[in-house]
């Protein structure tokens, strides 16, 4: 019915993705323009936390006047545009050196407080930022009531905020340096090895105020398909530390005859380490997933290969491992699925030591579905690659099951997603179900959809809470619909112990989160509108103050006036 009324009335189709971070009691931001185009680039994003939390970022009353940084209880001075941060060199308090370190949010290395004249180590109380040479050739740390650091730094604002609503400031000494600043020793913006103070306007710094809480994120860099690739970005995944993130895409030769798909691996500084490329195929250009564990050290890409015979592609999966001599080399034999149809690929995730991978396939046997849970053994310095969980559809069943798949982080526990799956009632709500990969058996029962098509289980993130023994999982129906309005979308968070058997039932977390708009057509305006497929892509995690963050994807957002 869509396809009839398109020729119709005039549509309301710029689509801009759209994420959201919500609390597990659902209340929602607007993130930091997290994906602008999930067809040409992606930002990351880096959440500072701290012990107090606000609702949203207030830029008002960001460093607006500088007495911010005697009030502050510890701040950040990064350099804008990087992941980098003053930190204290090598995490050691003897330590007299400075250094431009990656962020790490958890690090009082990198934490520092205020005076009025002086720059305090938060992780180091008696050491302040001082400055070592005659002429302020270096900076680095020492004694407090050292003779050299009895000097006075000040904070200017630079007066105008960035594009993502952050603050930039300058730091200068005007006792024993003139005025000079304090710079990171960037050349043509290429960071530094040695902190000084210099003349140089442009050396501005990120001031970034822990005292606001955790609800704050600032833009670190944006990555740009450098070609038309409507792939690009279609799976990210990034280490546990933020230092390294892959990102896939797609790319055709100079005709345009024949199309590969790549991950792009990006580390710390921002700077391109590895492309991994595909073998060619004719026509369509490859979807490619990847996932990583969590140091970064080891990464499974799933695509489509193609085989000897020109007339079948097969899908897989590669696993590769960073070596001695800082490159990438593949691990064991290919993880083979099946025809290009199965496209295992699309859904994969590692748990956070790399010893396990789990490879979701939805339309494996006519779209019955397969998921599979991998171990990974390098102990005898060869890989070996062997299933230790499988888990398949019903044969026609349709159930689509590895339409998403989702691992704990030991990689004990899976959930998994079936978009066509039959509920005690007959409809083909979808559904998500928990699995035990130590023992096979399913963790409390199946959670369903509440109506036919809702494609529940399209979406997918479990979290292990190990000490409590305790689950929960977000799971996402996109096409779900409020008063007739389809593909609206909606996430729910559900909770139960990890140790339930089958009888036990998923008790629901806070309330549910919808989309905003769901199919609309509007004959006064001549408009139709899809709907949001809120919930298209999901995460969950825990905070450190127990409570749970869940960030939502809804890529058909968009504000039609």
């Amino acid at each position: 019915m869509k396809v009839t009324f398109l020729a119709l009335v005039s549509l309301c189709l710029h689509l801009p993705p759209h994420t959201l971070f919500a609390s597990a009691e659902g209340k929602l931001a607007p993130s930091s323009d997290s994906f602008e185009s999930a067809s040409n680039k992606v930002s990351l994003n880096s959440s500072i936390a701290s012990k107090t939390t606000r609702n949203h970022f207030e830029p008002d009353k960001f460093i607006r006047s500088l007495g911010e940084a005697d009030a502050a209880d510890a701040f950040m001075l990064g350099r804008p545009g990087t992941s980098y941060i003053l930190g204290i060199v090598n995490e050691d308090c003897d330590s007299s050196e400075l250094s431009m370190v990656p962020l790490d949010t958890s690090s009082s290395f990198q934490m520092w407080k205020y005076d009025s004249t002086s720059i305090q180590s938060i992780a180091c109380p008696n050491k302040v930022i001082t400055i070592l040479g005659p002429s302020c050739e270096s900076v680095g740390i020492s004694e407090m009531g050292s003779v050299r650091n009895e000097v006075t730094f000040k904070f200017h604002d630079v007066g105008d905020l960035n594009d993502d609503e952050t603050s930039r400031v300058t730091i200068t000494n005007e006792s024993v340096c003139g005025g000079k600043v304090l710079s990171d020793g960037s050349i043509n913006d290429i960071i530094g090895s040695a902190i000084t103070m210099r003349d140089n306007d442009n050396d501005t710094w990120l001031f970034i105020n822990l005292s606001y809480g955790n609800d704050y994120f600032h833009r670190l860099v944006e990555y740009k398909s450098e070609t038309s690739d409507a792939n690009y970005a279609a799976s990210i995944s990034m280490s546990n530390n933020g230092n390294f993130i892959a990102i896939s895409g797609s790319e055709s030769d100079t005709e345009g005859d024949t199309f590969r798909g790549f991950v792009k691996l990006y580390g710390s500084d921002n700077t391109l380490l590895y492309k991994f490329e595909t073998e060619s195929i004719d026509e369509v250009a490859p979807i490619v997933n990847v996932a990583m564990s969590g140091n970064g050290k080891r990464l499974a890409i799933g695509a489509v290969f193609p085989t000897g015979n020109s007339t079948v592609a097969v899908s897989g999966v590669k696993v590769y491992d960073l070596t001695e001599e800082n490159k990438y080399g593949q691990i064991g034999d290919i993880i083979a699925a099946g025809i290009m149809g199965d496209l295992p690929g699309l859904r994969l995730d590692m748990s956070e030591d790399g010893s396990r991978l789990i490879v979701g396939g939805r339309n494996h046997d006519n779209g019955s579905g397969r998921v599979r849970v991998y171990t990974i053994d390098t102990s005898t310095g060869e890989a070996v690659i062997k299933v230790l969980f499988q888990l398949a559809g019903a044969a026609g069943s349709e159930d689509h099951l590895g339409s998403s798949v989702s691992t704990s982080r030991t990689g004990k526990y899976v959930a998994i997603g079936g978009t066509g799956v039959v509920d005690s009632a007959g409809s083909r709500t979808g559904a998500v179900k928990v699995y035990n990969t130590n023992t096979n058996e399913i963790v409390g029962g199946a959670i369903y959809g509440t109506s036919a098509s809702d494609a529940t289980g399209f979406s997918v993130d479990l979290v292990e809470i190990e000490e409590a023994g305790v689950l929960y999982v977000a799971v996402a129906s996109i096409f779900s619909g409020v008063e007739g309005h389809s593909d609206r979308g909606n996430v729910d968070i559900y909770t139960l112990s990890s140790d339930s058997d089958k009888n036990a039932a998923w008790k629901k977390v806070g309330k549910s989160l919808d989309g905003d708009r769901g199919a609309t057509l509007d004959f006064e305006k001549g408009r139709y509108h899809i709907g949001d497929s809120f919930g298209f892509s999901l995460g969950l995690a825990k905070m450190k103050d127990d409570s749970l963050r869940v960030a939502v994807g809804s890529p058909f957002f968009f504000e039609c006036s």
